[in-house]
Formats: C-alpha cells, structure tokens, sequence
C-alpha cells in the first residue's frame, strides 16, 4: 500500500500544518439560530480536510475546537417572549400567596425551608424573630433576601411558598383552594440558563389558562436568550469528547435578555468542572444588558408614556452592578472551578470610572457600617437587615470583600476603570455622613451620572430591541419635553430627516 508524501512528514509537522488549517485569529462564532459554526464574517467554517481520510479524521480530531477562541451571544428567539411570560406570571402568583396567605407560613413551614437551606442567615433570622414580627418578615423581608445574592434569594423564598402550598389544610385566608393550574405554575422549576422546548411552554400554558401577554407593547419587542444560554446549548450537542478540547469560550451578553442572566452562568459549573483547562470569558454590557430593561420598552409603548427618562441616578446604576457581581461571587461558592470564570463588565470610560467610584463608596460604607457594630457604635437592629434587602439599596453582603479583591487583582470580576487605593474604615467612620444603614436609602440620592454617551445608546436601542411601529401620540401638554427627549428614537423610525 503507497503511503501519502503527507504521512511520511513527522507527526509534529503534520500537527503544525492542522493548526494552520484550523486556526482562525478571530476565532469561531455560534450561531445559535442556525445552531451552527461561523467565522467572524458570518461564513461557515472549513474543515473539509478532516474528511480526507480516517487517519486524518484521528489526528485532527478536537483541534478545531482547541485552537479557537468560541465566541457567544444573545439570540432572538419567540420562545423567549413566552418564557419571559411564563416567569413573570409565576413571579405574580408567588407574590399573591405572600399577601393573601400570611397566616399559613408557619413555623413548621419555616423550619422545613431551613432544612432546605441550613446556612442562610435570612432565614435564621426570621425564625429567631417573635411570633409578632414573623409575619412581617416573611412578606417584607425574605423575598428580598438581604443582600444575598438575587438566584439565592428567590430560590428562598420561592421554596418558602411551595412548602406553604403543598400543606393538606392549605387555604387563602378567605377559605378559597388554590386552583390547578396555579399550583403546576407555582412547582414549575425551570433551569433559566437552559432552552426551553416548544412543547414544554405549549404544555404549561395550556395548563395555566390564564396566560396572556402583559399588554399590546410585547407585540413590538424582540426578547432575546442570554449568551449564556447559546453556550449551554451548544456545549449539551456535543459529546464529552469534544467538551475535552474546548479551551477559550467568550460569552458576550451583548442585549438585555430574559430569565435573570445574570444568574445563568450557574448552568456552566459542570463543564468546567469536567474541563479544568476551560476558561470562560463572560462579558456584559453595563449599557446594553445591566441597565437597559424590558419594562422601559413597554413604557416607551405605553399610551401614558409621556416622558423618557433621561437621567441616570447612580443608586440604579451600581444596585445592577452589584447584582451581577453578587452571582459571580456565589460561583465560587458553589464549585466552579476558581481559575475557570471570569466576569468583564464593559462599558465606555467615562461610565465604568463613575459606576466603580459609586461602587467603591458603597463599600467602603458598609464595611464602616459593620466596624461601628462590631464597637457598639451602632445597634444591629431590625432595620438594618431589612433595609439590605430593599430592591432600590441591594447591597450585596460580600461586597466589601469583592470589592476589596477587585482593587488588588484577585477577584473573578474585572471593571475598566481606575480602582484607586483601599479604603481606611477608621478614616470613612470619620468623614461619611450618611453611613448609618438607615441613610443608605439615599446616600446617592441626587447623584446623576454623565450620560453623554448613554443618550446616543437610548437612540439606538429601539432598532435592536423592537420592531419599530409608530410610537403613541403623546399628550400635548409635553409634546415639547417628547420632542427633545425622543430625536434619536424618531430618528432611527425614520420619522425625521
């Protein structure tokens, strides 16, 4: 049998020429509508010289994913919008057994949840309570966890209703049973990093009858999947084998997108656990995925949408910062690999430098906060935990530490932006006014951030977010403020020239 001139070269020759057959500087991009492989021009990948023969196959077998960087991002799928319905409709029956009730969270209930959840401190701390302040502490104070991170806290609470509802005397305090379809929506536990299936959201919504969409404005927006949830799917189509071999992937949440994302990288810890020489990239937008929301889409679409905020306010701002750094803090916790994961939180110069100023002061707050209980300077009381978890002032618990770590290099999240030196707690005790937690609710009251460059991201958001119908005519009494507050908006529909 005649041997190739090609086999007869050494095997490390023939491996030199596979990587530059395989290597793509840009690396390669999923297409998670096509669930197929791009280069960065959108062009499918060449690999046909792995067909020539079986020999070949062997050799080359993994290279390709080996020696490229895998890029991911958010997808626009109608699976997305029915998601997002499902899981805010749920969220709406949660919280309609939180208030109407509050008589059945007992206190069995409650030691059956911290069965469940033995180290949390938010549920230790309302069993502790008196049977007077129980009640409330459940309904104003669990389901916002007290600076726990956001997955862990409606996982909490969450569990909290399940247990109350699957009591055999369970009843709403006017004698009513809760329906069917309202409890299968209430056990429904979908992982949010995953694909949902077509049958599986046909299934619930069938079963919970009262499915409809929020209002007329859902028509006009285009919801997305997380990056996240691109990568999970891919890395579920191929084999172990293949998992083996990957080495870089970039997860670029580049869109707002649905089913808390920032949670999503949860969904990852098995394959890098499976694959130790794995690193994953995660980027996110501060702009286009941390402060942009659905709900200022609906406004926008709103026939009483009168006036599009144009400010900024810090508190908004470092809360989502904090909430994404929350989560990528709890995947230390619970078993990703420590070199594996790493959060980049991107956004222009300007916007990182004030977010990371804001951030730091925060911290550096808290940390003092603690000190002066530590001295008996102040009373660790009731209003202080419950004001950690309000939604405007979620201060993450470990946020100082995070914080800390991020200014001398050792932390998993990365933000551009001058980090300054540590703090001195004795010095911040002396100078901050509003350190005491009962001031948190407006430490940055009246902080603007500059928004030079978030008013030409407004301007763009509705192409990439929305189909783009004519917007609701607006009140005459504000048509001047519209006017100044929509021209970019007006001008990406085409409505100015």
């Amino acid at each position: 049998m005649t041997v190739s001139p090609f086999f007869r070269l050494p095997l490390e020759l023939r491996e030199e020429v596979y990587f530059h057959y395989v290597f793509d500087p840009s690396g390669y991009h999923y297409d998670a509508s096509s669930q197929k492989m791009r280069d960065a021009a959108g062009l499918p990948i060449d690999l046909a010289l792995q067909y020539a023969c079986k020999a070949i196959a062997k050799e080359m077998h993994g290279l390709a994913l080996e020696h490229n960087t895998i890029t991911f991002t958010t997808f626009e799928d109608k699976r997305a919008d029915h998601l997002d319905q499902l899981l805010h409709w749920q969220e709406h029956e949660f919280w309609d057994i939180l208030r109407r009730a509050p008589k059945c969270f007992t206190y069995d209930i409650l030691q059956q949840l911290r069965r469940l959840h033995p180290d949390n401190y938010t549920v230790k701390y309302i069993l502790n309570a008196s049977p007077e302040r129980r009640k409330h502490l459940v309904q104003d104070f669990l389901p916002w966890g007290a600076g726990q991170p956001s997955s862990m806290t409606r996982r909490v609470w969450h569990d909290l209703v399940r247990l109350t509802i699957r009591a055999p005397n369970f009843r709403f305090e006017n004698g009513k049973k809760l329906s069917a379809p309202k409890r299968a929506l209430i056990e429904w536990q979908p992982r949010l990093w995953l694909l949902p299936s077509h049958s599986e959201l046909d299934s619930l919504s069938r079963t919970f009858f009262g499915l409809r969409a929020f209002s007329n404005a859902r028509r006009f927006i285009r919801f997305h999947f997380s990056a996240t949830t691109a990568a999970v799917t891919f890395l579920q189509s191929i084999g172990k084998s293949a998992q083996s071999h990957l080495r870089s992937i970039v997860i670029n949440e580049n869109r707002a997108s649905v089913a808390h994302p920032e949670s999503h990288a949860q969904g990852l810890i098995p394959y890098c656990r499976e694959n130790p020489k794995l690193r994953v990239d995660h980027r996110a937008s501060i702009w286009r995925t941390l402060l942009v929301h659905y709900s200022m889409l609906h406004n926008f679409y709103s026939p009483r949408y009168t006036h599009l905020r144009s400010n900024l306010m810090a508190w908004s701002a470092t809360s989502w910062v904090i909430t994404w750094i929350g989560e990528a803090l709890l995947l230390k916790a619970t078993s990703m690999p420590k070199s594996s994961y790493t959060l980049n939180l991107e956004g222009s110069s300007d916007l990182t430098q004030q977010i990371w100023d804001h951030l730091k002061r925060a911290a550096a707050a808290q940390e003092a906060s603690w000190e002066m209980v530590r001295r008996g300077d102040m009373q660790l009381s009731n209003e202080l935990f419950v004001n950690l978890g309000r939604p405007y002032l979620h201060i993450a618990a470990e946020l100082p530490r995070a914080v800390r770590e991020m200014i001398v290099g050792t932390s998993c999240v990365r933000l551009d932006a001058f980090k300054g030196e540590l703090w001195d707690v004795d010095e911040v005790i002396a100078t901050e006014t509003r350190i005491r937690v009962k001031d948190w609710g407006q430490f940055f009251d009246q902080v603007e951030l500059d928004q030079s460059d978030l008013e030409h991201g407004q301007a763009g958001l509705l192409g990439e977010f929305c189909v783009a119908p004519k917007p609701h005519k607006v009140p005459d009494t504000s048509l001047e403020d519209w006017d100044h507050s929509m021209e970019g908006f007006a001008l990406l529909l085409g409505e100015k020239s």
